[in-house]
């Protein structure tokens, strides 16, 4: 299930929440979403966190991601791609690193979001400090 698409840091880092069972329904969902945030990004990049540490279970019709018609996960704009779940989790290593080298993108698991946050920061100039938490 999609919890939420919002900015973690506004106009630089999207973060998108899962839990219980993820489907492509919930795909197409983020990606609706996420599509009207990037129109607000700002230049030259932004990055995505995708947090599925509370994800219990992957529908079986993920296999066919392939066939998903996503735009936002596809965008230029998105620099890196990150997963966070606090226990290394072969499914979502096998799931995610399928999608981002069908995609051709830059792909990282993190344990936690500030750990994927101290490791965008790490390469970016701009101040990656959330702004979200507020929420």
């Amino acid at each position: 299930m999609l919890d939420f698409v919002r900015w973690a840091v506004q106009g630089r880092v999207i973060l998108m929440q899962f839990s219980g069972v993820l489907t492509l329904e919930d795909l197409k969902q983020m990606d609706t979403q996420a599509n009207i945030l990037i129109q607000d990004a700002l230049p030259p990049h932004i990055d995505a966190i995708f947090d599925v540490t509370d994800v219990t279970q992957f529908d079986s019709h993920l296999m066919n991601i392939r066939n998903l018609k996503t735009t936002s996960i596809k965008n230029p704009i998105i620099n890196w791609y990150i997963s966070v779940t606090p226990q290394p989790n072969p499914a979502v290593i096998f799931v995610a690193t399928m999608l981002f080298k069908v995609l051709g993108s830059r792909y990282r698991g993190m344990n936690t979001i500030d750990e994927a946050l101290t490791f965008l920061q790490a390469g970016s100039n701009y101040d990656l400090t959330r702004t979200d938490l507020a929420e």
